[in-house]
């Protein structure tokens, strides 16, 4: 899966990413499964960059 190895790197990635949807967003037609996928990537970002953090206290 993406985001499991170099959490930190792909989540700035994935803002990015976020900022320039930002902009195409406003016009009509935007395709949904496309937000989707961004929140769904982002999640998963997040996560594995929260388990590495937990693994590495612990």
């Amino acid at each position: 899966m993406p985001g499991h190895t170099g959490a930190r790197s792909y989540d700035t990635h994935s803002r990015e990413r976020t900022q320039i949807h930002d902009d195409r967003s406003e016009s009509p037609g935007s395709e949904p499964a496309l937000d989707v996928l961004l929140i769904v990537c982002r999640l998963v970002g997040t996560v594995s960059s929260l388990i590495l953090i937990t693994i590495r206290e612990s």
